[in-house]
């Protein structure tokens, strides 16, 4: 849409920002002492329910190979730090794991947020200049990965019980739909993206 006739201003501007922001990125890197990054790095593996792929948006590296991924969001500077601190960031928890299982440690963690250039983390460990979230819970990345895992038990066995949950706002709880205390709290979609809406029925 960009690149319509009377959007040339607009054009610029997103590429100057993004400019700015690649800048901001790359001073953090430094401070870190990143030697090296890799973009969009296939990640595979397995897990309880299969086979599991993806793809990380950074994934970083130090002298000493502390590694870190960090996810690239082009806005969200409240969404994605709440995520942190409430221990939710399942996307980054997947791509940690499978670092985990290449290089025997968890690499740290992060979300960079393009139109602020703001990189926030768990702490600054890895980033010293990172703006770092305070967090909710004592749990870590590998706790959240085990609350997904224990998640996916639970909901495979309703499935094969034919028990199938559209989790929406205004849908009161029963007691199928409470999680187990070791698995992760039902978070409600945003309804723009949300597959299985009209599985709810429709309004008169």
């Amino acid at each position: 849409m960009l690149l319509m006739p009377g959007r040339r201003s607009d054009l610029e501007n997103l590429r100057f920002k993004l400019r700015e922001s690649m800048n901001q990125l790359r001073q953090q890197l430094v401070a870190a002492g990143v030697v090296k990054v890799t973009s969009e790095m296939e990640l595979t593996g397995t897990y309880v329910g299969g086979e599991i792929v993806g793809y990380a948006d950074l994934v970083l590296a130090k002298k000493n190979g502390k590694q870190a991924v960090v996810d690239l969001k082009w806005s969200g500077s409240k969404k994605f730090p709440e995520k942190l601190r409430q221990n939710r960031h399942l996307q980054l928890a997947i791509y940690a794991e499978l670092l985990r299982r290449k290089g025997g440690t968890w690499p740290s963690v992060a979300y960079y947020i393009l139109d602020r250039a703001h990189l926030f983390a768990e702490d600054t460990d890895y980033f010293p200049n990172a703006q770092v979230v305070q967090k909710a819970t004592d749990e870590s990345t590998a706790h959240l990965w085990e609350r997904f895992i224990e998640t996916w038990k639970w909901r495979k066995t309703q499935i094969e019980e034919g028990q199938f949950e559209v989790v929406m706002e205004n849908i009161e709880e029963t007691e199928e739909s409470v999680a187990p205390g070791d698995a992760l709290a039902i978070e409600v979609l945003n309804e723009s993206y949300n597959d299985y809406l009209h599985l709810a029925g429709w309004e008169d």
